[in-house]
């Protein structure tokens, strides 16, 4: 039964994903060293970490292909909203977990 019409093949239709930029406070890798303001663009797959909103001088590309789970960090002393990436245990992966730091819970007056 050919009544002419063709079908058009189902269009894979993808979630649109708007990327996220914002500034947070990042702990670099050393222990004991303070987290610094750094401005942050998130992508589908990585967080680019910048200097500053110019977005000239890259500090690091944080690849999340290479982490599992992202957990949040709790103190009952500190009102503090810290996040920390928790790289995935596969052999090879030598990144070290990532911790950042948020204004607020919901990353108010961060992350646009």
């Amino acid at each position: 039964m050919d009544d002419g019409a063709k079908e058009e093949p189902a269009q894979r239709k993808e979630p649109k994903f708007l990327s996220k930029a914002g500034w947070v406070k990042k702990a670099p890798g050393r222990l004991l060293a303070s987290y610094k303001d750094r401005y942050v663009h998130v992508e589908r797959t990585e967080i680019v970490v910048y200097e500053n909103e110019d977005l000239q001088n890259c500090l690091e590309r944080v690849n999340l292909e290479n982490y599992d789970k992202c957990h949040e960090l709790k103190s009952p002393f500190k009102k503090k909203h810290r996040l920390v990436l928790i790289r995935s245990p596969r052999p090879g992966n030598k990144v070290h977990d990532v911790k950042f730091q948020a204004q607020t819970a919901e990353g108010e007056g961060g992350l646009d």
